[in-house]
């Protein structure tokens, strides 16, 4: 599994976390 791969996947999840909060 690739690392970079692994935290862009982390970030899109908590981006839309945030807009589905708003």
């Amino acid at each position: 599994m690739d690392f970079l791969s692994a935290i862009a996947s982390l970030q899109n999840n908590l981006v839309v976390c945030f807009f589905r909060l708003e």
